[in-house]
């Protein structure tokens, strides 16, 4: 897609909205949640190495009974990788190209927390700039649509956190529906900028690197459920 030149402008459209995850229960129409930094970054890289079959969870427990069953495990607690996970939530992990044909597993305190918690969404996406103009086109001719801006204050301790590198991947998101992107490093460059993209100790500039790469990731990833598991999977 040309992220540059387009004009057209649909002003009936229906408004698109943005919560956090606090309120994210609530939605019941299509939910996109929205990690940038870094569970969803690196969901686009683990798929983009072909994992068997990927898996999210919110409980630590859960992923390290699924690590015993064979799964690699992947993901952190308040930024940190988790004793006896395989690997952290960082997308530029070396060890990520070792999922080919694995079941993944993938635990994080933001954004797969977030999926959990959206249990009433008719649809399910899981989105980060990685993957962006084909969340869009996904969810395009969808009306009632909740972004799910995971990083404003979910963690404990963190209610000072702004989110704003989801909310910039949000406004990318929506901006594509109106054709007004016009420069899309305006976007990217807010990861930089937000609070959690100011702290290199939970989010270096390796991982940030990957995290404003624009479209690296061709496939929406939607998000299903059975009575016991989440699945994240292309569409």
């Amino acid at each position: 897609m040309n992220h540059h030149l387009d004009a057209k402008t649909e002003p009936n459209q229906p408004d698109w909205v943005c919560v956090g995850p606090e309120a994210i229960t609530n939605a019941t129409g299509t939910v996109v949640v929205i990690d940038v930094l870094r569970a969803f970054t690196t969901a686009c890289v683990v798929w983009a190495n072909q994992p068997a079959s990927y898996e999210l969870t919110a409980s630590v427990e859960t992923a390290l009974a699924r690590k015993a069953e064979g799964a690699i495990v992947i993901g952190e607690v308040n930024g940190a990788k988790v004793d006896g996970f395989d690997y952290g939530n960082s997308p530029a992990e070396p060890g990520l190209a070792t999922t080919t044909g694995k079941v993944v597993v993938h635990r994080s305190s933001n954004g797969t927390t977030a999926v959990e918690r959206a249990e009433n969404a008719k649809r399910l996406f899981c989105a980060s700039f990685n993957n962006a103009t084909a969340t869009y086109e996904a969810i395009k001719n969808d009306t009632d649509v909740t972004f799910c801006i995971t990083g404003k204050g979910f963690r404990p301790g963190s209610a000072a956190l702004d989110g704003d590198e989801d909310q910039a991947c949000a406004d990318f998101i929506m901006a594509l529906r109106h054709g007004r992107i016009i420069n899309p490093e305006a976007y990217t460059a807010r990861i930089h900028t937000s609070n959690a993209g100011r702290d290199e100790s939970t989010n270096p500039a390796h991982d940030r690197a990957i995290a404003t790469q624009i479209d690296t990731y061709p496939h929406a990833l939607i998000v299903t459920r059975t009575q016991s598991r989440i699945w994240l999977h292309p569409t």
